[in-house]
């Protein structure tokens, strides 16, 4: 009995929506104006029209911009490493440095060597010990 009487007091109160959706507001959307697809004459300050702006001549006194590349390599003191058959990153900071956290450094040394496929033979530049 106590139990009806709550679940209808609540109903009755309004605590508990059944069904009952929030009122949605329309927008309106201001009209805006239809754009023409034909080409519109340029001014060229003359007082005349053309369909095409003016030609101007490239500027060719200036030098391109030297580019510079945006991280550069890390830096070596001149020590190299060839691949061995297994080599990783890893193991080679294993044998030259004596741990494995200088493997990093060995691959920012190389930015172009690929560590899944480093081939035997290559020749990797060693970073400062």
């Amino acid at each position: 009995m106590r139990m009806k009487l709550l679940v209808v007091t609540v109903l009755a109160l309004g605590m508990i929506p059944f069904g009952c959706q929030p009122k949605q507001e329309q927008v309106v959307m201001p009209e805006t104006k239809a754009f023409s697809a034909e080409p519109q004459p340029i001014s060229t300050g003359t007082g005349s029209t053309t369909d095409k702006p003016p030609l101007v001549a490239p500027d060719t006194t200036k030098k391109p911009a030297k580019v510079t590349p945006l991280t550069p390599p890390a830096a070596t003191d001149g020590k190299t490493y060839t691949v061995k058959k297994g080599d990783t990153f890893f193991s080679i900071s294993r044998e030259i440095y004596g741990s494995d956290r200088r493997a990093k450094d060995i691959q920012a040394a190389n930015p172009s060597v690929d560590p899944s496929k480093m081939a035997i033979g290559t020749t990797l530049n060693l970073p400062p010990k």
